[in-house]
């Protein structure tokens, strides 16, 4: 995507894991990309099986609903009346317009979406939502933001925050903000690999706790 650059990172804590990650340009249009993270509650074969067709119907609502809310209350609905299972699904979904850099984003019980501005500040983009798969009707809330020149977005799934080290203690939020504050203005795949270093360097010889997931999108500074 024109005036974008993207970088992600995926670790699985197992030969085969329940964590997607995403970006794919909108049908029609040249001038809209969608970002998304998911994670399914559960590892191994029905959790990636779960996750890929949950993949297809993303793409597929994303391209024909009014925006990342309406998708994600599409898909929720055919995975409640026509997919049910005991598996369930966090999913961060967001519609950004390249030119403009706004970003439309919705979440479906995922950790909240990270602007690391370049400036030098981390803010939190919380959008209300359950997880995919457990209320027919649940509602999806939308909140939209503007991402600015140098400005990236910074998508992960609780395998980031929730890594943990030989003595069991958890990275949390802290750190991941701390991390990301002091990249700001990086380039994307630089983003990533502060962090993916600093999450190694944490938990040492300790064993993966979860899949690890994490995608920037930066947008950039034009001539």
């Amino acid at each position: 995507m024109s005036g974008w650059s993207f970088g992600a990172h995926y670790e699985p804590a197992r030969e085969v894991g329940g964590d997607l990650f995403d970006v794919f340009p909108l049908r029609g249009r040249t001038d809209a990309f969608a970002l998304l993270v998911a994670d399914v509650t559960g590892k191994g074969i029905p959790a990636a099986l779960l996750m890929a067709d949950v993949r297809a119907l993303l793409h597929a609502a994303t391209d024909n609903a009014d925006g990342p809310a309406d998708a994600l209350t599409r898909v929720n609905r055919i995975l409640v009346t026509e997919r049910a299972t005991s598996l369930f699904v966090t999913a961060a979904l967001l519609v950004v317009d390249a030119a403009s850099g706004l970003a439309r984003h919705a979440s479906a019980g995922h950790d909240p979406v990270l602007v690391a501005r370049s400036a030098g500040s981390v803010e939190a983009l919380e959008a209300g939502g359950p997880i995919l798969g457990a209320f027919r009707d649940a509602p999806f809330a939308e909140v939209t933001t503007l991402i600015g020149p140098d400005d990236a977005i910074v998508l992960y799934t609780d395998g980031v925050t929730e890594a943990r080290d030989e003595r069991r203690r958890f990275y949390g939020e802290e750190r991941l903000f701390n991390v990301l504050d002091s990249a700001c203005g990086t380039p994307a795949d630089g983003i990533v690999a502060t962090v993916v270093r600093d999450v190694e360097a944490f938990r040492g010889a300790a064993e993966p706790f979860d899949d690890i997931t994490l995608l920037v999108a930066q947008r950039q500074r034009g001539d």
